[in-house]
């Protein structure tokens, strides 16, 4: 039994020195004796009339530290919630399903049985965020909830985790084996809650319509020194650019936009030699998109600044939706950057902090396949309900966020 593990056992059950241990019968332990253990009525069990799916559908990592509060694991068999604090949320480890076991034994070999809890996934291939994870996890212990196939999680505090790597040969895998390894005086709790997850596709429900997926991002700076009257600067798929960043060392009249010449991210504006703009206008790519920056003159240093999928403090949220009408809780103490919204049909879309409110943009006509950047930002001081109305057919929402 480990240190500390005795005051989580009933007082009944814990051992007691007794007043005159001459008087015990020899025996191991002669001057202890265990109380009366004050069982309760057995129950019977529900047959499964259908074989459960083996595996692990997700597992999320929890620094304690990230918590308002501690859960009472060691008192109830169910947990209904856990609260984080502001900005904070669990992360995602991003486990082979097949691979992905949690296994436990009752261990009597000592005086005091406890449950031994083993768990084991693979991640695969060796990375260097792997092995950034794998230090930070060193001489410390966080909690993990797992999620069942059938949607099930459960709840282990303070679990040890190690990580193995293995490049593999011509005949394996190249994978991490992620092991954790816990004893306790009861039953790991059930977790019933549902929690916000960075990286993954969430605990609890996992990823269809209208569950939040949630992933890192990462801040890139493109930073160019030029001579010329015009650049170009093709942006990928799938990123959201924040701003663009232009000074030069003769007076001149700069465009931001998406075509030669054009304005449609900024300009024309007038700066002065050596003086510095920001065009802050943010747009998300749905194609490989290139940004064109005109009216330059002399020598200029341009930076091209936009979030991408990777690690980082930025995080993003997407949401497929289906209803007309549409709910999302930001968590409290962070920086909106921006909303997407994109539909299969012609839609009239608004963004408000009330039902049906437009405080953080339209009504906006936004043309079935298209999509539209809401660049409204937002520093939340508490859990802010953001609203969406007006939305038609099959809807991808991305919410982009600093932490």
């Amino acid at each position: 039994m480990q240190r500390g593990e005795l005051d989580l056992l009933p007082g009944a059950a814990r051992r007691t020195r007794t007043a005159n241990p001459k008087k015990q019968e020899a025996a191991p332990f002669a001057s202890f004796k265990y109380a009366p253990m004050p069982f309760v009525d057995l129950h019977a069990v529900e047959k499964a009339c259908v074989k459960p799916a083996p595996g692990l559908k997700a597992v999320a990592m929890i620094d304690p530290m990230d918590l308002n509060a501690q859960p009472d694991w060691h008192v109830v068999p169910v947990i209904s919630d856990l609260e984080f604090k502001p900005g904070k949320a669990a992360y995602d480890l991003p486990v082979d399903q097949i691979t992905g076991r949690l296994s436990d034994n009752t261990d009597t070999a000592r005086p005091g049985d406890v449950i031994e809890y083993n768990f084991q996934a693979a991640v695969a291939k060796v990375s260097a965020s792997m092995e950034w994870l794998k230090a930070k996890l060193l001489n410390r212990r966080i909690h993990l909830v797992v999620t069942y196939q059938d949607d099930s999680q459960r709840f282990l505090p303070y679990i040890r985790l190690t990580i193995g790597s293995d490049s593999g040969d011509a005949t394996s895998k190249n994978q991490n084996t992620v092991r954790g390894l816990l004893k306790l005086s009861k039953p790991a709790p059930y977790f019933e809650g549902t929690i916000e997850v960075i990286g993954g596709g969430g605990s609890g429900g996992g990823s269809g319509p209208g569950s939040p997926h949630v992933s890192d991002a990462e801040v890139i700076k493109l930073p160019v020194n030029t001579t010329a009257a015009s650049i170009t600067q093709s942006l990928p798929e799938g990123v959201l650019l924040i701003a663009v960043w232009v000074r030069g060392n003769t007076d001149q009249t700069v465009s931001v936009g998406l075509t030669a010449g054009g304005d449609e991210l900024g300009g024309p504006q007038d700066l002065a030699a050596n003086e510095a703009y920001n065009f802050a206008q943010t747009l998300r790519t749905t194609a490989a998109t290139d940004i064109i920056v005109s009216g330059l003159a002399g020598s200029n240093s341009v930076e091209f600044w936009y979030c991408a999928a990777g690690e980082g403090d930025i995080v993003k949220v997407s949401i497929a939706v289906t209803e007309t009408e549409y709910e999302y809780a930001l968590i409290s103490g962070v920086l909106l950057a921006a909303i997407y919204v994109a539909g299969d049909q012609d839609q009239t879309v608004s963004i408000g902090l009330t039902a049906a409110g437009d405080e953080l943009g339209g009504p906006q006509d936004i043309e079935a396949g298209n999509g539209y950047t809401f660049a409204q930002t937002l520093r939340t001081d508490g859990t802010t309900n953001i609203y969406f109305t007006g939305l038609a057919g099959n809807n991808t929402i991305e919410i982009w966020y600093a932490i």
